[in-house]
């Protein structure tokens, strides 16, 4: 069972049956400290990274690459999960990162999600216009490949093509979830937030096959029952975190 010890660092445990794969890429110098004790949620975002026809996903070598980029610009989420299970660190648990816009209420004042929240990215193109040219914050993607699906936009109402997720990705993200939950003792609901929900409906991110994953995958791991995660919201009211959670 996946763990965070003591240097901020996501441990998996493969001899116990984790799907979870981790390369360590850490930047020498984070966006800041935590404003809160631990962090109170869990923030979803899909890479927006475009992939080439045969390409089934990002191993080992592919994420350390990733990861090694990031830590020359910006460390902009804590990790990167790719679709085989491999994942990059790049900002340890307990240390903010410039992710996600907006704030969200934690006992009725403001706090920037950025100081509150662990911030993970799912490794896809997420969602793109149906002809095939340039998607929501993506570059060009491959409209035939066998993982894409024409789903309903929530942001415009009309169709958008989606890439799905894979199981392994989504067991891997279930099991950085549960060791950040145990970890911060958030409330489990809190680990299944998106991007496009904290910033009220300002970005496209994650896509309904990351929501469909977070509850159907993410959710039970966290000992929750039939949940509508949080991520599905697009433009509701500001997100409220209890106050004193963790």
């Amino acid at each position: 069972m996946a763990y965070v010890d003591a240097d901020g660092l996501v441990v998996p445990e493969p001899d116990k049956g984790d799907v979870l794969r981790i390369v360590y890429v850490l930047r020498d110098k984070d966006y800041g400290p935590l404003t809160s004790p631990a962090p109170l949620l869990i923030s979803h975002h899909h890479t927006a990274r475009w992939m080439t026809d045969g390409e089934p996903g990002v191993g080992a070598v592919g994420m350390l690459e990733m990861g090694a980029r990031v830590r020359k610009k910006a460390a902009y989420t804590q990790m990167y999960v790719g679709r085989d299970g491999y994942a990059v660190q790049c900002v340890r648990y307990g240390r903010s990162c410039i992710g996600t816009e907006g704030n969200v209420l934690v006992g009725g004042k403001k706090r920037e999600t950025n100081r509150i929240s662990f911030q993970i990215e799912w490794d896809s193109w997420g969602v793109a216009d149906l002809n095939g040219g340039r998607g929501k914050g993506a570059a060009k993607i491959n409209p035939k490949r066998n993982d894409v699906r024409r789903v309903p936009d929530p942001l415009t109402g009309g169709t958008v093509l989606a890439q799905q997720v894979t199981s392994r990705q989504s067991r891997a993200v279930a099991e950085i979830c549960a060791a950040v939950v145990r970890k911060s003792k958030m409330r489990p609901i809190d680990a299944l937030h998106g991007h496009r929900e904290l910033a009220r409906g300002s970005h496209p991110d994650p896509n309904t096959y990351i929501c469909e994953a977070l509850e159907r995958v993410v959710a039970p791991v966290l000992g929750l029952g039939r949940v509508t995660a949080p991520a599905r919201n697009v433009n509701g009211e500001r997100t409220v975190i209890p106050q004193g959670v963790a």
